[in-house]
């Protein structure tokens, strides 16, 4: 499932994703901020960086983009992430 921009929140930054365009190669990163239109990810060997915050993000296409690890987060209703898992 694609990452949905109207949930993202401040503690998704840095959580890893994969790219996975319709054209050309998939490619794993870390997301580093959005707006209402891109998520803005670092990738290749920068996202494995220590100081990964600092490496320009690529503006990628938010349908184009799944979690990887933790899975896609749970959020209840209220947009709020619950890590507990029934």
């Amino acid at each position: 499932m694609p990452i949905q921009l109207g949930r993202l929140q401040e503690k998704d930054k840095g959580r890893w994703v994969s790219y996975s365009p319709r054209v050309g190669q998939s490619e794993d990163g870390r997301l580093k901020g959005w707006n209402d239109k891109w998520v803005f990810v670092v990738y290749r060997m920068a996202a494995k960086a220590p100081n990964w915050t600092e490496f320009t993000a690529a503006a990628s296409n938010p349908d184009d983009l799944d979690w990887i690890w933790p899975i896609e987060p749970d959020y209840d209703d209220s947009g709020s992430f619950n890590n507990e898992r029934s």
